[in-house]
């Protein structure tokens, strides 16, 4: 029941669908020899049914060689793909606005898309490697904007992890942080747990207001939540006379650990420094 640590690896990523066409998508980018298409094809292919069955991103190489696709379909000059392809290094940022293009091209095959949702992915946690993963993997490339990043900020003195948009500008985070240390010093640690949960932005203007209805209390032990969540006692009491009705006292116990995976399914617990901090999913 322990809180994701940020900076502890994060659980397995979601699979995703891909099967190689029998017919050849690269070929229509390429105008080398036979087997340049062929090897890089070869490469991709492999490259992603290895991170497939891993459950993990593809390698450098990988996404290097879905750059150089990308590249020479494109019918003008892209320097941030080329370099990428040629050094595995470049600017996020200048990157997107190339293969984005070729993304959105109505012309252009679908298993080259997922290609380069797996090329978005592969730069985009390079850059980001705590950012919130979620199911399917790859995520769709036109959509990686959208995604939080964890960022540990500074709030009453002390590191908090907080969540926000990739692009957020240094200024841009700084002026929420100031925002976020005004509603701590009112709302308290349950806030700044608040914060860390992978899917609170913290630029949200109405982040106290949703950390108000999202909130749902603070319990010292298990024992307190349950008690707090359901009717337990009550339960415990009504089942202790019922077995002992029967001559079956103390042989019937309620299974404690199944009403705590129903609360879980509607709350998120978070057990933090002894506390259980509880919030609305």
């Amino acid at each position: 029941m322990e809180h994701l640590d940020p900076t502890k690896p994060r659980a397995p990523l979601g699979r995703h669908e891909y099967e190689p066409s029998h017919q050849s998508s690269i070929s229509y980018a390429l105008d080398g020899p036979p087997e340049s298409a062929s090897l890089l094809e070869t490469v991709i292919s492999h490259g992603i049914e290895t991170a497939i069955a891993d459950e993990t991103n593809v390698q450098c190489v990988v996404a290097q060689s879905i750059a150089r696709v990308a590249s020479l379909a494109l019918d003008y000059e892209t320097p941030a793909l080329e370099e990428f392809a040629r050094s595995g290094h470049g600017s996020r940022e200048q990157l997107e606005l190339e293969y984005l293009d070729l993304y959105a091209n109505p012309d252009t095959p679908d298993e080259v898309r997922q290609w380069i949702d797996w090329l978005a992915a592969y730069v985009f946690f390079l850059e980001a490697p705590m950012a919130n993963r979620s199911e399917p993997f790859p995520p769709k490339a036109n959509e990686l904007e959208h995604r939080l990043v964890r960022r540990v900020i500074s709030i009453d003195g002390q590191p908090t992890s907080a969540n926000f948009r990739l692009n957020t500008s240094l200024a841009e985070v700084e002026a929420a942080t100031s925002r976020l240390d005004l509603i701590a010093a009112s709302r308290g640690k349950a806030f700044l747990i608040y914060l860390s949960l992978d899917t609170v932005d913290a630029e949200t203007e109405d982040i106290e207001d949703r950390f108000a209805a999202d909130y749902a209390g603070s319990y010292e032990s298990v024992g307190a939540l349950l008690d707090g969540f359901s009717d337990l006692s009550e339960w415990k009491s009504d089942l202790a006379r019922w077995a002992d009705e029967r001559g079956l006292d103390g042989l019937v116990t309620l299974d404690e650990s199944r009403i705590l995976e129903r609360i879980q399914n509607v709350y998120e617990v978070c057990d933090v420094d002894g506390g259980l901090y509880v919030f609305y999913r």
